[in-house]
């Protein structure tokens, strides 16, 4: 039986790279998977290739660094799959690569508003919505987004 067999699970950015990754390992030991990226096209792809491989998933664009968007994300997760069980918080970014001195002020807001705000409007959301069905929303559940 697969580890995750009646489970379901929600991974951000995971259009592309190791977010696509663990949305196709979460569907392979048997998670209902919501993929979601603020890249369309790849989180589509990445949703088509679970389903093409037996398993069950849906696709939704969302900025994590939007308080409405992941609210949005989470409440269709819910939608879909009838409740939230885990979840990789996977998305984050690096910014405009240059020498330090000539970094503008957009881009380290850009950085922190996906990197730290982002992972803490997930996490707010995904361990309300845990909670309120009764699980502990405790770190067996979440999974912190990788590293860059």
């Amino acid at each position: 039986m697969a580890l995750l067999a009646g489970k379901v699970a929600l991974v951000s950015s995971a259009a592309a790279g190791v977010g696509r990754a663990t949305a196709l390992k979460f569907a392979a030991e048997g998670a209902r998977v919501m993929v979601s990226d603020v890249e369309t096209g790849g989180g589509e792809e990445t949703a088509a290739l679970i389903r093409a491989r037996g398993g069950e998933a849906c696709f939704l664009r969302a900025d994590v660094s939007v308080a409405a968007d992941v609210q949005a994300l989470v409440a269709a997760t819910v939608a879909a799959y009838g409740r939230l069980d885990c979840a990789c918080n996977n998305a984050s970014i690096e910014g405009t690569i240059a020498p330090f001195i000539e970094q503008t002020e957009a881009n380290f807001d850009r950085i922190i508003a996906v990197n730290l705000k982002g992972t803490f409007l997930c996490l707010q959301a995904e361990i309300t919505q845990m909670l309120a069905q009764g699980g502990d929303g405790g770190p067996s559940s979440i999974c912190p987004r990788s590293p860059g």
